[in-house]
């Protein structure tokens, strides 16, 4: 990764690698230090792709990732595997925790609540559970996780914000009618190519200039961007915006 290619960036995820697929750690030290100086809270890091690979491989390549970051520096395990082929394991996570005291907790990439809820109840050290599942946002909460990393949220953050609020204030009932609205918009943006419909939509929230997504993401149709500003236009009246 060159230095070049390492400026001006925020979102924290690491997955330098050398050309034989070796992890390049120069690069992720030089990286981890240039998060640090930016203000970075933490770093979440992706488990290797492609290849299958058991708990004590993954075990041995995190430990070569966070053994060059501060030991204090927050470090998130970010476990995708429908995009990876890689699972990290309740008990992988665990041994993680165990080893690193400065993993805080997993990114959990997949709508399957009772997983969610072992990396909760089968860790000898509570992590942060965040799953990556709107419609499974409040239900997460209720097991003991602490929220939802979401592209959605981006737009409809009213939505999500107010859910989150009313949950830690106890109103289950807010909560609940709150979620269901949550999933009533998921659903009807099915079937738009997701990247290219998030920034659409934030480009019409004003949020963003450009929403254009790199190839092979293609750009909406007229069809699509116009059920996308009915989708938004719906929203502003139901929030009274």
């Amino acid at each position: 990764m060159s230095d070049k290619r390492m400026k001006g960036l925020v979102i924290a995820c690491i997955t330098p690698m050398n050309p034989d697929g070796s992890i390049n750690e120069e690069d992720v030290a030089s990286f981890a230090e240039f998060l640090v100086k930016t203000g970075a809270d933490g770093i979440g890091i992706m488990t290797p792709a492609f290849f299958p690979m058991d708990d004590e491989s993954m075990f041995r390549y995190y430990s070569d990732i966070i053994t060059l970051l501060p030991k204090d520096f927050p470090v998130y395990i970010y476990n995708i595997p429908g995009c990876t082929t890689n699972d990290v394991s309740p008990i992988l996570l665990n041994r993680l925790l165990n080893a690193f005291p400065n993993i805080k907790g997993i990114k959990f990439s997949k709508p399957d609540l009772m997983r969610a809820q072992d990396y909760l109840e089968k860790s000898d050290r509570r992590p942060d559970v965040l799953i990556v599942c709107d419609s499974l946002f409040l239900q997460c909460l209720t097991i003991g996780g602490v929220g939802t990393v979401t592209g959605p949220g981006g737009v409809f953050h009213e939505r999500f914000t107010r859910l989150y609020r009313q949950f830690n204030a106890g109103d289950i009932q807010g909560a609940m009618e709150t979620q269901r609205q949550i999933v009533k918009t998921d659903r009807q943006l099915e079937g738009i190519p997701p990247f290219s419909a998030l920034k659409t939509l934030l480009k019409m929230r004003g949020a963003i200039k450009c929403d254009k997504c790199r190839e092979p993401l293609r750009s909406l149709t007229k069809d699509e961007v116009s059920k996308l500003d009915k989708i938004l236009n719906e929203y502003y009246k139901e929030e009274n915006l």
